[in-house]
């Protein structure tokens, strides 16, 4: 069976001296149907897509619970920026961090990133093609998609979501969420 992920980014900007850019990724063979149909017990009636920071904390708690009982790999890249880092800059960072790792330890084939605009898509390709062309990956490759297309993009979402609430509160300090969490530095 060919591996695949699910990609998502997010930004910690509360409780930390600079902001963290965060790349997570969900490792999942569950298919698209079987994650929606779970997720959509949750997401608001009015949203196309479930998103962490739409839904209320009796909701985030629920997710919480719905994704320890998926069977997921969880894998977080940040890096930490200072106030002059673009967030593109760091968005690169990570992904130098992120790609082998998937790649060379979890052996997936192809990953999913939510799309973001166009020329933004367009740019990141680019990236990603002059990350193969100095051998930083060789087979992986990447996608991207509307996160309201793929509800298998909503689990990356929820996976920062928890991660950031439980490292800036105690919400969801209770649960037992594995995360492979790996850093890319400092940016500056």
């Amino acid at each position: 069976m060919e591996l695949k992920a699910w990609g998502d980014e997010s930004i910690l900007t509360h409780a930390t001296p600079y902001p963290i850019y965060m790349l997570g990724v969900c490792i999942c063979s569950l298919d698209e149907d079987s994650v929606r149909k779970t997720l959509d017990l949750i997401k608001p009636a009015h949203a196309s897509k479930l998103h962490w920071r739409a839904i209320t904390e009796s909701q985030q708690k629920q997710s919480c619970s719905m994704l320890q009982h998926l069977p997921l790999q969880n894998v977080i890249v940040s890096i930490s920026m200072s106030g002059l880092t673009r967030t593109e800059r760091a968005r690169r960072k990570c992904f130098e961090v992120l790609l082998p790792i998937l790649e060379n330890e979890y052996e997936i084939k192809v990953l999913t990133m939510e799309s973001r605009e166009r020329h933004q898509d367009i740019r990141d390709l680019k990236m990603i093609d002059g990350l193969r062309s100095r051998k930083f990956i060789n087979d992986l490759h990447i996608n991207f998609v509307p996160g309201a297309n793929d509800a298998r993009l909503w689990l990356p979402d929820q996976m920062l979501g928890i991660y950031n609430t439980q490292n800036a509160t105690d919400k969801v300090r209770n649960s037992s969420f594995p995360i492979d969490y790996r850093s890319a530095g400092f940016c500056s």
